[in-house]
């Protein structure tokens, strides 16, 4: 859902100069859908990724976003 993303993201891009594209509606559009979008993560994400070779948990930068139009994976 769209909370989560705001949750666990720090959100869509804004369009902050004239012309430049205000992302939020478009993704609104083609989601759910085929398409995964990498955005940057909040502090909310989980540090249940393990670096193996140092043996700790990193915090991640970005988190890809997916939302499948499947009635399988909803």
């Amino acid at each position: 859902s769209f909370q989560e993303v705001a949750y666990y993201t720090l959100g869509f891009p804004a369009a902050n100069t004239p012309g430049q594209q205000n992302w939020f509606p478009v993704f609104k559009r083609v989601l759910p859908g085929p398409y995964t979008i990498i955005l940057p993560a909040s502090k909310n994400l989980p540090g249940q990724c393990v670096d193996f070779m140092k043996g700790k948990t990193i915090h991640r930068k970005s988190v890809g976003i997916r939302m499948p139009d499947d009635a399988v994976c909803k």
